[in-house]
């Protein structure tokens, strides 16, 4: 069976993509199947799981697995994704972020690369000030994928916060780019699955070499919110002007920094 791995940070649009990539009926593709597992184990865990050992699994993701996987004689890819924590808790350099710590980035990272058949899909969200409003509407809220925010509601970001975040989130992006040069690596974005889903899937299904012909059927995520960062963010002027003087208004994913 072959394999590969969703990369990102929150707030990407993975959880939505990787629904749309599993109704293709050869791929196999799960939510966060190793979130909850114990940092020490989430290696052993990702290995275990893409050599489709799914003892480890319960609840919905088992149930996920059980509905794809009883016609397992038609798969070919099976895969997941792997979220990293973008967070304003570090101090000198995002490395040293406990939540990283706990996520094993690093180990990830040096996993992957000794293992080069496992193909990366590294997705990424390039307008920052849009990540700041859906990872902060969702903090607040509690309202994550397919639940919408309630009209109206809007949010006040700590411009200090925010900087910090998006340091992290960058450097992070920046650091999963590095795999294009060990493992078989396809680039999306968030703002091009937002633009047309399916394309977008069918991009994943054509890198995966799923060119079976077999059209994968019209997916309608719900969209949380309608309006743009600044319906939404109470500080929208001062935040812009704050990342525009530190050019954080964009992600650098095409940059690659060497950890």
């Amino acid at each position: 069976m072959n394999r590969f791995i969703l990369l990102g940070t929150q707030r990407t649009g993975s959880s939505a993509l990787a629904k749309l990539i599993n109704l293709h009926p050869t791929i196999l593709c799960g939510l966060e199947w190793t979130q909850k597992v114990s940092r020490k184990k989430k290696i052993s865990a990702t290995a275990n799981l893409l050599s489709a050992n799914f003892q480890s699994l319960n609840g919905f993701h088992k149930e996920y697995v059980d509905k794809k996987y009883s016609n397992s004689a038609k798969l070919k890819w099976i895969g997941f994704k792997t979220l990293f924590s973008s967070s304003n808790k570090w101090i000198i350099h995002p490395r040293y972020s406990i939540a990283l710590w706990v996520d094993q980035l690093k180990e990830h990272l040096e996993w992957l690369k000794s293992n080069r058949d496992i193909h990366i899909i590294h997705i990424v969200r390039n307008h920052n000030l849009e990540w700041l409003k859906s990872l902060f509407l969702a903090k607040t809220t509690m309202l994550y994928s397919g639940k919408k925010y309630p009209k109206g509601f809007t949010v006040a970001i700590d411009t200090k916060q925010a900087i910090y975040r998006l340091k992290s989130k960058n450097w992070i992006d920046r650091c999963i780019s590095t795999l294009d040069a060990s493992n078989p690596y396809c680039l999306l974005t968030y703002e091009e699955f937002k633009s047309n889903n399916v394309e977008t899937a069918k991009k994943v299904a054509n890198f995966l070499n799923c060119n079976d012909k077999i059209e994968i059927e019209y997916f309608d995520a719900v969209k949380q919110s309608k309006g743009d960062a600044k319906d939404y963010i109470s500080n929208y002027s001062q935040l812009f002007e704050a990342l525009q003087q530190r050019k954080l208004l964009f992600s650098d994913n095409d940059h690659h920094e060497r950890s």
